[in-house]
C-alpha cells in the first residue's frame, strides 16, 4: 500500500470517526463497561486511552492465559511486533514496524529498548526471565527518544512486575499440563508485615519436551560432544538399504558422489556409515527447562516516601534452538550442487534425512544452555509537595554456556559448532527523574547512566577445516543522558508537548582477540588427503570439545615444536599454532540529541486526536578489528588492519492518531498513521576483509594446488535510508451481555530507498553455480546486488488479529466462558534480501568467473528457481482456543483447557540457506493441556 494511499484513507477515517459514534444513546446502558487501563508510558500514571502514543498492554491474565510465558511469546500479540529467537546466544531478535536488529552479540543492541519496572535492561536475554506475577506488559510503538532513550529508535517494551500490597495477605498457584510432556507451575504469596512493610514471593517452574524427532547421527564424523552412552550405541552400516540420510553418502566415507554403488572401501575411507541413535526429548533442540523466584519487599519509610526493593533469579536449562529443513521448498529441487552438474538426486527432505516431516533432525552436537540472570532492582519514591522524585537503581548479572550444532547434518563436509565457553555480563542502570503535580504544565526532568561489563570466551569448529577462538575479556559500555519533557494545556482542550534528550554513549574493547587455526593459514590437517582422515579423526575425537583453548595454542601441546593434538600422519602442513587473527584493543564514542514536539486536541469528553514528531538513535558499536597477515594478496600488505566498527542509526517518526471511548464506555477504539524515516540500518552478515594464498588439496589430481582464499568476519555494516509507513487499527468492544471482541489490524509500506549496493549472500554458495564457495563470495562485480526497493522483513502489508469470547451463565453450575484468537497475515518477507526480486538482475549466475577473467553472464541471477531457496512467505493464519471454567459465588478457583495453534499450521518464523540447503525455524505443532489455577 502507497504513502498516498495511507494517508488518504487514514485522513477519511478521522473525518468519519466521530460521526459513526455520534449516538451513544442506542447501545445497552445495562452492559458492563470497559476496565481502566493504566499505564507509565509518559513516566506518569495515565489511562491508556488518554495517553497520547501508540501503545498496547497485555494485563497478567492474558500472558497466563494465552500461555505467554517470555518476551519471545509475544510475537503476532501486539501490533507491528514479531520476534524470533536466536539460536547463538539465546536473544531475543526483535521487529517493530519493520526495524530490527538481528546483531545479538555483546556488541550488538535491540531495535526496541527493554525495560522492567522502568528500568533499562541491558541484555535482551534479560526479558526471558520475566513474564511472571506481573501487572502488564506495555509496548510503545515509534521513538521513545526522549523519556526511554537508549535503543528506543522504534519503541520500547516495558514489563511491569506485581509489586508487594500493604493491604492484602494471600495468593496464587496455577498449575499446567500439555502435550509434549509440558508441566508449569507459577504462584506467588503477598504478606503485609506491618502496615508499612509488605513481602511478596513469586516463582515459576516449565519443562517441556521437544516436539522434534532428533537422533544423533554416527556418520557425521565428529562425535566430542556425544555422549559415551550415545557413542556406544552407534554401529556401522552394513546394508545398502540402511542408508537414509545424506551423511551416509560424504566424500569423508569414500563416496565421489550420492550414487547407490557407493560402498565399495576403496582404501583411503576412515570406516563404515554409521547408524542413527533416537535422542531423547526431555534434552533435546527445541525444548523448555525454565524456572525463576522473585522476592520483592514495599517499606513505607514516612508518609511522603517508600522504598521498592526486588531480587530475582532466572534459570534457563534447556537444550536450545535448532533450525529445520525447509521441506516445502526442496520438493521440486534439481539437485544441483556447487561445482557439480545436476547428476544428483532432487535432494529433498526424503532424500536428505528419510521423511518429509519437517520436525526431524539430525546432530553431532547435543544443544545445551545454561543461563542464569540475576537481577537486584530499587525504586525509591520521594513525595516533595509540589513535585516528585523517582529514583530507580538496577543491577543485572549474566551467566551463560551454551553450545549449538549450527548445520544440523546440512553442511557434513564441515560440521559446524558454535560453543559460548563462558559468558558474563554484569550491568548497573540508574535512573532518576523528578516531576511536578501541575495540569496545566507538567514536565519531568530527568538523568540516566548505565554501565556493562562484557567476558566473553566462545569459539567456532568446523570439523574439516579447523577452529576459530573469540576471547574478549573487557568489553565496556558507558551510557549518560539527561533528559526532560514538558505538557502545556494551551486551552482546555489543546495541549501541547516538547521533549529533548542527550545522550553519550561510549564503548570499548581491551585486550580482546581472536585465533584461527584453519586449513588455510596452514595451521590444520588437510583431511582432504586420504591417508590423513585414519589418524585424524580418531584421534580428534579422543580429545575434550575444547582442547584448543589455552592462550592461542593447543593444550599441552608445544605447537612451535611441531606435532599436534591429532598423533601422527602425513599431514598436509602440519598441526601448528594458533594465528592470531585480529587484535580489538578499539574504543568509539557516540552521541545524539533526540527530541519530541507534539499537540493533542480533545475533540469530545471521550475522544481526542494526537500527532507528533519525534527522533530516535542507536548507537554504533565497535567490533573486530582485523589484522592481515603474510599470505595476504591485499595491496597495503602484511600488518594493515580492518576496523570493522559500524555506525548509529538514527529515525525520524511523524504521527497522528486518535482514541475514543464509545457506547457508554463498551467500545474502546484507536487509530495512528505513522510514517518514518529509517537511516542507517545495521546489517549483520559476514563481511569480507582479505583475500590471502593458500595450497588447497585437489582430489581430482591428487596434488598440493596453490589457490587463493577470501576472508570473511562476522560483521556488521550500515547502510542507507528506508522509509516505513502504516495504519495502526485497535479496538476493544463487549458487544453484548457477556460478549466481547477485541483485535487490532496494521497496514504497512516499507522501503530501502537509497541504493545500496553490496554482495549477496543468502545462499550465493549454492544460487550461483560458482566452482568453489570462495568465488561465491569474493568481492567481484558479478557477486554484487542493489537493494534499493527492497522491503523490510517481517513487515507484511496486511496483518489482523481478532479475540472474541463469550460468557455462558449456567446459574449455581458457575460460567463457562470460551475464547478464540485468530491472527491472520499477508504475505511479507524474513530477510532484507527479498531474492524474487532480483531473478532477473545483471550479474550473479554466469560460467567461469571473472577473477581470472573468464566470467560470462548466464540470463538470470541465480542458478536454482526462487522458489527453491527464497526468503519469502506466503500468507498465514493461526487459531487459539482456551475454555474456561469458573464456579459460581466466590469459589476461589478456575480452570481452563488450551489449544494453541489449533489447525497444527507449520509457519516460517526464519529461513536462511545452509550448504545449498534450505533451513529454518517454524511454528511449533499443536499444543493442548489443562490449567487450574487457585487464589486465596
Amino acid at each position: 500500500m502507497s504513502f498516498r494511499k495511507l494517508t488518504t484513507l487514514f485522513g477519511v477515517f478521522l473525518l468519519s470517526v466521530p460521526q459513526v459514534f455520534a449516538q451513544d444513546a442506542a447501545s445497552d446502558e445495562s452492559a458492563d463497561e470497559i476496565e481502566t487501563v493504566v499505564v507509565t508510558a509518559t513516566r506518569r500514571e495515565t489511562d491508556i486511552m488518554d495517553t497520547p502514543l501508540a501503545i498496547s498492554a497485555i494485563t497478567d491474565e492474558d500472558l497466563v492465559k494465552y500461555g505467554l510465558s517470555n518476551i519471545k511469546d509475544l510475537s503476532y500479540a501486539i501490533p507491528g511486533l514479531s520476534i524470533q529467537n536466536s539460536t547463538d546466544t539465546n536473544a531475543p531478535i526483535i521487529t517493530l514496524r519493520g526495524v530490527r536488529s538481528n546483531n545479538v552479540t555483546e556488541v550488538g543492541d535491540p531495535a526496541v529498548g527493554i525495560h522492567v519496572d522502568g528500568i533499562y535492561a541491558a541484555r535482551p536475554q534479560a526479558a526471558a526471565a520475566l513474564m511472571f506475577d506481573l501487572e502488564r506488559a506495555e509496548l510503545l510503538r515509534g521513538p521513545q527518544g526522549t523519556l526511554y532513550g537508549r535503543n528506543s529508535i522504534v519503541g520500547t517494551l516495558n514489563i511491569i512486575t506485581a509489586k508487594p500490597n500493604l493491604e492484602v495477605q494471600g495468593g496464587s498457584v496455577t498449575l499446567e499440563r500439555g502435550r509434549f510432556n509440558q508441566e508449569a507451575i507459577r504462584g506467588h504469596y503477598n504478606l503485609p508485615i506491618n502496615d508499612r512493610f509488605a513481602l511478596r514471593f513469586a516463582f515459576m517452574d516449565e519443562t517441556k519436551d521437544s516436539y522434534l524427532t532428533g537422533y544423533y547421527d554416527g556418520s557425521q564424523p565428529d562425535w566430542r560432544w556425544v555422549p559415551d552412552s550415545v557413542r556406544a550405541q552407534y554401529t556401522p552400516i552394513t546394508d545398502q538399504s540402511q542408508k537414509v540420510t545424506g551423511t551416509d553418502y560424504q566424500w569423508y566415507l569414500g563416496c565421489q558422489s550420492w550414487q547407490a554403488g557407493c560402498w565399495a572401501d576403496p582404501g583411503w575411507q576412515i570406516g563404515l556409515p554409521q547408524t542413527k541413535v533416537k535422542a531423547d526429548p526431555e534434552d533435546f533442540y527445541n525444548n523448555i527447562d525454565n524456572s525463576a523466584f522473585r522476592l520483592s519487599a514495599l517499606y513505607v519509610i514516612d508518609e511522603t516516601s517508600d522504598l521498592n526493593v526486588s531480587v530475582e533469579r532466572y534459570n534457563d536449562d534447556g537444550a536450545g534452538w535448532t533450525n529445520v529443513y525447509s521441506c516445502e521448498q526442496m520438493r521440486n529441487r534439481t539437485g544441483r550442487l556447487m561445482g557439480d552438474p545436476a547428476v544428483y538426486p532432487a535432494n529433498t527432505c526424503t532424500d536428505l534425512q528419510g521423511t518429509e516431516d519437517r520436525y526431524t533432525a539430525y546432530v553431532n552436537v547435543p544443544g545445551k544452555i545454561s543461563m542464569n540472570i540475576d537481577s537486584l532492582r530499587v525504586i525509591y519514591n520521594k513525595d516533595l509537595g509540589d513535585y516528585e522524585l523517582n529514583a530507580k537503581l538496577g543491577s543485572q548479572v549474566l551467566d551463560q554456556y551454551s553450545q549449538f550444532d549450527i548445520d544440523g547434518a546440512a553442511n557434513a563436509g564441515y560440521n559446524m559448532t558454535f560453543v559460548i565457553e563462558d559468558y558474563t555480563a554484569k550491568s548497573t542502570v540508574l535512573d532518576v527523574e523528578l516531576k511536578n503535580k501541575s495540569e496545566d504544565l507538567a514536565w519531568v526532568i530527568g538523568a540516566f547512566y548505565m554501565k556493562e561489563d562484557n567476558d566473553m570466551l566462545a569459539f567456532f569448529s568446523a570439523t574439516f577445516n579447523g577452529d576459530d577462538i573469540f576471547d574478549q575479556p573487557n568489553r565496556e559500555i558507558e551510557s549518560t543522558a539527561v533528559f526532560g519533557q514538558a505538557t502545556y494545556k494551551i486551552n482546555d482542550k489543546l495541549f501541547g508537548t516538547i521533549g529533548i534528550r542527550y545522550t553519550e554513549d561510549e564503548k570499548s574493547d581491551v585486550g580482546g582477540k581472536n585465533w584461527s587455526c584453519s586449513v588455510w593459514n596452514s595451521c590444520f590437517p588437510s583431511t582432504e588427503i586420504w591417508g590423513n582422515r585414519f589418524s585424524y579423526l580418531p584421534n580428534l575425537n579422543a580429545l575434550a570439545p575444547n582442547f584448543h583453548i589455552a592462550g592461542g595454542q593447543y593444550a599441552g601441546v608445544n605447537c612451535e615444536a611441531g606435532g599436534g593434538p591429532y598423533g601422527g600422519g602425513p599431514y598436509f602442513g602440519g598441526t601448528g599454532c594458533m594465528v592470531q587473527s585480529t587484535s580489538n584493543d578499539v574504543s568509539a564514542s557516540y552521541d545524539s540529541t533526540d527530541w519530541r514536539v507534539g499537540l493533542d486536541y480533545d475533540v469530545s469528553d471521550n475522544a481526542f486526536v494526537y500527532g507528533y514528531v519525534a527522533t530516535g538513535f542507536k548507537s554504533g558499536s565497535i567490533t573486530d578489528v582485523y589484522v592481515r597477515g603474510e599470505t595476504t594478496l591485499h595491496p597495503e600488505g602484511p600488518g594493515s588492519v580492518v576496523n570493522t566498527s559500524y555506525g548509529p542509526e538514527e529515525a525520524i517518526t511523524a504521527e497522528i492518531g486518535y482514541k475514543g471511548r464509545f457506547l457508554n464506555n463498551t467500545l474502546n477504539f484507536s487509530a495512528n498513521y505513522y510514517f518514518t524515516e529509517y537511516d542507517g540500518k545495521q546489517f549483520t552478515g559476514n563481511v569480507p576483509v582479505d583475500v590471502v594464498t593458500a595450497t588447497e588439496y585437489n582430489r581430482e589430481t591428487e596434488q598440493v594446488e596453490e589457490v587463493q582464499n577470501i576472508v570473511t568476519i562476522w560483521g556488521t555494516q550500515n547502510f542507507g535510508k528506508q522509509e516505513m509507513s502504516g495504519l495502526e487499527l485497535e479496538f476493544d468492544w463487549i458487544a453484548y451481555e457477556g460478549g466481547r471482541l477485541s483485535g487490532w489490524a496494521t497496514f504497512m509500506d516499507t522501503e530501502v530507498v537509497d541504493d545500496y549496493i553490496t554482495q549477496w549472500y543468502y545462499g550465493q554458495d549454492a544460487q550461483f553455480g560458482r566452482a568453489d564457495y570462495a568465488q561465491s563470495i569474493a568481492n567481484v562485480p558479478e557477486n554484487a546486488v542493489n537493494l534499493k526497493g527492497n522491503e523490510a522483513p517481517y513487515s507484511p502489508d496486511v496483518a489482523v488479529t481478532l479475540n472474541y469470547e463469550h460468557t455462558f451463565n449456567l446459574g449455581a453450575y458457575g460460567q463457562l466462558v470460551p475464547s478464540v484468537k485468530v491472527h491472520w497475515q499477508s504475505e511479507d518477507y524474513l530477510s532484507i534480501w527479498n531474492a524474487d526480486k532480483h531473478v532477473n538482475d545483471a550479474g550473479g549466475y554466469g560460467s567461469g568467473f571473472s577473477g581470472n577473467g573468464d566470467y560470462v553472464d548466464l540470463p538470470g541471477y541465480f542458478a536454482d528457481p526462487v522458489e527453491q531457496f527464497g526468503d519469502n512467505r506466503d500468507s498465514w493464519h493461526m487459531i487459539d482456543f482456551v475454555l474456561t471454567y469458573r464456579p459460581a459465588g466466590n469459589a476461589s478457583w478456575y480452570a481452563q483447557a488450551f489449544v494453541y495453534n489449533l489447525e497444527d499450521e507449520e509457519i516460517a518464523w526464519f529461513r536462511a540457506v545452509e550448504a545449498g540447503q534450505p533451513r529454518g525455524s517454524y511454528s511449533a505443532p499443536r499444543q493442548y493441556g489443562i490449567r487450574v489455577g487457585y487464589y486465596w
